[in-house]
This record gives C-alpha cells, sequence and structure tokens, in this order.
C-alpha cells in the first residue's frame, strides 16, 4: 500500500503541474501507473491492478474534497472539472 501512496503522490504533483492542459493529465497518469507496475509491482495480478487503480481514484476523490474543505471554494486540478469529459476518462 505504500508503493501505492507514493507513486500516486508523484502522479498528483505531476498532475498539479498540467494545470492548463487537460490532455496531458492522462498521459501522465499512464506514464506513473507504468513506473507502479514496473518497479514496484513487478508480479502483480490483474486483481492487483484494480484494487490499485480504485485507491488511486479513492485518493483523488479525498485529497480534491480535503482542499476544497480547507480552501472553501471547488478544486479540481487531479479529477479535472465535473463538467470536463476530461473526468469522465479518468474515472
Amino acid at each position: 500500500m505504500l508503493g501505492v501512496l507514493g507513486v500516486w503522490i508523484v502522479a498528483a504533483v505531476l498532475v498539479m503541474t498540467c494545470r492548463g492542459c487537460e490532455l496531458a493529465k492522462l498521459p501522465v497518469i499512464l506514464a506513473a501507473s507504468f513506473v507502479y507496475m514496473r518497479f514496484v509491482a513487478r508480479a502483480a495480478t490483474v486483481d492487483h491492478a484494480l484494487a490499485a487503480g480504485a485507491a488511486w481514484l479513492a485518493l483523488s476523490i479525498v485529497a480534491e474534497l480535503a482542499t476544497t474543505t480547507q480552501t472553501g471554494h471547488g478544486w479540481f486540478l487531479l479529477l479535472g472539472s465535473p463538467n470536463s469529459v476530461m473526468r469522465n476518462v479518468l474515472m
């Protein structure tokens, strides 16, 4: 689980640097997931990959909810705006 969290934090920071470019988020997430599967979970099964993906989604939702609560306004950098097509692709 620490590997999932560590790689997710790196991916989240990289995604936050892609502020204006929604299309750049998907390659960043795919690259981070490749790094995770290549270096952290070398003998992963499909179940492991699905669990890691679900954990990434849950961590993203929790991070956005926590940031929105702290700042008092909507914060959608990790998953995108609720009106965005890319948000649906990422989810």
